[in-house]
């Protein structure tokens, strides 16, 4: 059974948003509870960017500063943006590592929540928790506040009768891998950060609506890249190998033996698991937040799911996490009832709505740009508003 304790609170999903939420959480003294439906940590993702903003706030959530500064050795600095590349699964890593050293967090692997009752006459809310593989496994755990971290198809979500997530327009094959001795791969070791966006106007890599961009780490992580292939304006249906969609317009034989290079050395599962990427549509008015309510929240995906145009979903996410966290530091007390949980949620909510919505709005804009041509062209991100978004909360 998971611990019950006076001032639980219960996060879903142990994802990037999850860990680092926790780290704040825990830092101010509450038991956390991380419900993460993987039975194990693959080595999945592809490149995560780690804005200045996203590092100002994991600085606050990290307890260790040694800690975050081992984990950002190994990305790399991209000149002009203040901005370092990272292996997805490096800063999965750097924040299991400190999450590890706190004694008040608890992770339950292969869980999910299959209900919460949030009653007004309780002091607590009941999340109901199930084991993934056997569903007849139950548990029951009293929490203060719930948070939904769970992503862009959150269940979560979908309990609190919010609007469901929308495609956009991309469907991605993404990873990370090891290149081996001796492979092709090994042409790409000396490219530096760049991603080799290969089409038709460099090296024509990519025909028509399809896109393959290789991001190479090595040396900062030893023969290591991360690929990233895009698929424009179809869903593909789960199963589906990318090798069905690039091949039907690529001839070349040297282009055909990379991406062949790539099935071989990449995750099974991420090959065969295309990822249709979606956006959480925020509502027009931020006064009450974006859908959390009593003891119940969202951050990061779960609750405003953006286009990814300069990688600034993921640190929307952390400076989620440390507003939150300076909330429950200052109004903790709230907690003690639904109706003081309710309000300590919605100024949460309402606080971060406008800075995230305009951000939305400016990712949104950009991919746009990204697929329309001519005086039609959504702009760009300004030195001002770049600035404004680097300085974080």
């Amino acid at each position: 059974m998971v611990a019950a304790t006076e001032n639980n609170i219960v996060i879903v999903g142990g994802g990037l948003a999850g860990l680092a939420c926790s780290l704040g959480i825990a830092k101010i003294g509450f038991h956390v509870d991380i419900i993460e439906s993987r039975a194990t940590w693959l080595q999945k993702g592809s490149a995560f960017g780690l804005a200045a903003n996203a590092r100002k706030a994991l600085k606050e959530l990290f307890h260790d500063p040694g800690s975050m500064d081992k984990m950002i050795s190994k990305g790399i600095l991209v000149q002009g943006m203040d901005s370092y590349l990272m292996v997805w699964g490096n800063v999965r890593d750097g924040l299991l590592e400190e999450v590890a050293k706190c004694p008040n967090i608890s992770i339950h692997m292969g869980k999910t929540i299959s209900s919460f009752d949030d009653v007004s006459n309780k002091s607590k809310i009941e999340v109901v928790v199930k084991d993934v593989e056997d569903e007849t496994k139950v548990e029951k755990l009293d929490a203060v506040l719930l948070i939904a971290a769970d992503g862009v198809y959150s269940s979560t979500r979908t309990m609190l009768d919010l609007e469901s997530s929308k495609f956009a327009t991309v469907t991605k094959w993404r990873g990370a891998l090891t290149i081996p001795n001796g492979s092709i791969l090994e042409h790409f070791l000396d490219k530096g950060v760049t991603p080799l966006r290969m089409d038709d106007s460099t090296k024509g890599m990519t025909s028509g609506d399809c896109v393959l961009s290789i991001f190479n780490f090595h040396p900062k992580v030893e023969r290591k890249m991360t690929f990233v292939m895009n698929a424009h304006f179809v869903d593909f249906p789960n199963g589906t190998h990318p090798r069905e969609i690039f091949f039907e317009h690529m001839k070349d034989p040297f282009h055909r033996s990379i991406l062949e290079e790539i099935f071989k050395c990449a995750d099974d599962q991420e090959i065969h698991w295309p990822l249709a990427q979606a956006v959480i549509q925020l509502p027009d008015d931020g006064t009450n937040g974006w859908g959390g309510k009593g003891r119940v929240t969202l951050i990061g995906d779960a609750a405003h799911a953006m286009r990814p145009a300069s990688g600034l979903g993921g640190a929307m996410a952390f400076e989620d996490s440390v507003v939150l966290c300076r909330l429950l530091k200052d109004k903790g007390s709230l907690l003690e009832t639904r109706d003081g949980a309710d309000v300590l949620v919605r100024e949460f909510e309402s606080s971060r709505f406008e800075r995230v919505k305009r951000i939305w709005d400016n990712q949104w804009e950009i991919s746009e740009r990204a697929y329309k041509k001519g005086d039609n062209a959504p702009g760009m991100m300004t030195q001002e508003f770049r600035k404004w978004v680097q300085n974080g909360v």
